[in-house]
This record gives C-alpha cells, sequence and structure tokens, in this order.
C-alpha cells in the first residue's frame, strides 16, 4: 500500500484484513504462535501486526520492507496491491512496484 500518512496506509491494509474474521484460523493461529496477541488481532489488526505483516508507505518504505523480508531469509515475498476501491485491477500500482523494486 503506497501511501506517507500512516492512518491512511494502515487503514488501506486493514480493510484488506477483513477476510480473517471469515474463519482462517490457520493465519490467526500461526500469527498467535508468532508473538501477536488477540489484541493484535482484534478489530482488523493493531498497527504492531500490520507493520510487521506489511510493506506500505513510501516507495523507499516499500522497497526496505522487501529487503528486510529478503534478509531475513525469503526466499520470496508475495505483494498485493491494494487500490483506492478495492475493485480495480491494479495494473498501474503493479508497474510502479515492478519499477521501485527492480
Amino acid at each position: 500500500m503506497s501511501s506517507e500518512t500512516p492512518n491512511i496506509g494502515r487503514y488501506g491494509v486493514f480493510s484488506g484484513l477483513a477476510w480473517q474474521e471469515a474463519g482462517v484460523r490457520n493465519y490467526v493461529n500461526n500469527w498467535l504462535r508468532g508473538g501477536f496477541t488477540e489484541d493484535d488481532l482484534a478489530g482488523g489488526g493493531s498497527d504492531r501486526l500490520i507493520d510487521a505483516l506489511f510493506a506500505w508507505g513510501d516507495e523507499e518504505r516499500i522497497r526496505t520492507r522487501v529487503e528486510d523480508f529478503h534478509a531475513a531469509g525469503a526466499d520470496q515475498v508475495a505483494l498485493q496491491a491494494i487500490t483506492a476501491s478495492g475493485f480495480d485491477l491494479p495494473r498501474e500500482e503493479w508497474r510502479h512496484l515492478a519499477e521501485i523494486l527492480r
């Protein structure tokens, strides 16, 4: 989620976390084993959970987060572009991500 404003960036991710309420318990259980609490999971996710799991912010912050995941041992990092409407195919956002992550 590309946003320099924490509340806007986290809200975009927060709205994308609504699926966790739909019974996808395996993710929830993994996060709890990973040190997060039920409070972190409540209401779509705490700032701590969102900041740990997602790359959001300006270009430099997103690039750094992806590099952090690789440095921590990730072979791949999956990115999902979230548009303002949540329904548009994010072609422009995909192109932009590809450009900043070269």
